[in-house]
């Protein structure tokens, strides 16, 4: 019974973390936060929100012009 309630509370950890990754490109750009987190598939074009991270933030020019800063 414990290792399933750690194991829950270990994936819902997890999840947060995930979360936390806001910006998926084509061009494999890392856009994550420190914790290198990509959660999007590697045929997404456009930045995609994730749920639960609050209202979308705006994006830099370099993120438009798909350089690394």
């Amino acid at each position: 019974m414990r290792a399933a309630v750690f194991t829950i509370l270990l994936l819902v950890i997890y999840q947060g973390e995930a979360l936390k990754c806001n910006s998926c490109f084509s061009n494999e750009t890392d856009l994550c936060t420190p914790t290198k987190i990509q959660t999007c598939s590697g045929e997404t074009h456009a930045c995609g929100i994730m749920i639960l991270t609050g209202p979308p933030q705006p994006l830099s020019p370099s993120v438009h012009d798909h350089t690394v800063v």
